[in-house]
């Protein structure tokens, strides 16, 4: 009796192990597939790790467009200038006039100043020669010209007027005085540039030195003075102008070197 006693408990204590056995292996399979199926997405470097395709494709669209925008905006508005002649005659006496300046518009709006400027000069020259000249016993003419050149320097546009101003005696059909003056216009800003600023742009930092060289230069290989005698220096107050992108000295009569050799264009090479 006892021995069946034992048997059976034994039989149950087997058959409480197979189930406890099988259970481990349900909950254990039951858990490793929650966890497989709650798994975050991987995280993709440098965004959020629950940002899908999708939101990434249109991110980069949006920056792209973002980008393309900001590109358009910084484009260079394109210069459209003009610059018509405004002329004028007189005549007192033996003395006339002949005068044509330059008067300049930027964009469909006018240099107002600037016109003023260069107009005032030529025409107070113009009375201050008519006081002086009128009843002179030949006859004369005070005439003013102009030229104009386009350059790009940088991406500034900048448009170069040279004033030709000259006495001239009818007669011998020769000029008394000769001098040119240089207006030079930053398109960009509608301003006057100065001199200083135009050298350092186009030169470099050094641009004293190779001014004052190609000057010295000139006017002693082409023996308008001998070198004994030069001792001339930059001020960044002389006339000067633009062609081709390159930057023109100008000395006028008996500035450095005699007036019998009259107008000096230098051209300065960098």
């Amino acid at each position: 009796m006892e021995t069946i006693s034992y048997n059976k408990i034994k039989r149950k204590q087997n058959n409480f192990g197979i189930f406890s056995f099988f259970l481990f292996i349900i909950l254990g399979t039951g858990v490793i597939i929650y966890s497989m199926m709650n798994e975050p997405e991987p995280a993709v470097l440098g965004r959020n790790p629950l940002q899908n395709v999708d939101e990434i494709y249109k991110s980069q669209i949006d920056k792209q467009e973002d980008d393309e925008k900001v590109e358009e905006n910084t484009k260079v508005e394109e210069i459209k200038y003009k610059i018509e002649a405004k002329g004028s005659s007189e005549k007192s006496g033996n003395f006339k006039t002949s005068i044509s300046t330059p008067h300049v518009i930027i964009n469909g709006a006018e240099l107002a100043e600037i016109n003023k400027q260069i107009s005032d000069y030529y025409k107070e020259k113009a009375k201050t020669l008519k006081g002086q000249m009128s009843k002179a016993e030949n006859k004369y003419t005070y005439k003013v010209t102009f030229k104009n050149y386009e350059n790009k320097i940088g991406n500034k546009t900048i448009v170069s007027i040279t004033v030709h101003e000259r006495i001239i005696d009818d007669a011998a059909g020769s000029s008394t005085m000769d001098r040119v003056n240089g207006y030079n216009i930053d398109c960009t800003q509608g301003t006057l540039l100065k001199q200083e600023e135009a050298a350092l742009e186009m030169l470099g930092s050094n641009y004293s030195k190779l001014i004052n060289d190609c000057i010295k230069e000139k006017v002693i290989s082409s023996k308008m003075i001998a070198e004994s005698k030069y001792n001339y220096t930059l001020t960044n107050l002389e006339q000067f102008y633009i062609k081709e992108g390159k930057l023109h000295i100008l000395l006028n009569e008996g500035e450095v070197v005699d007036k019998k050799n009259g107008l000096v264009d230098i051209a300065i090479n960098n």
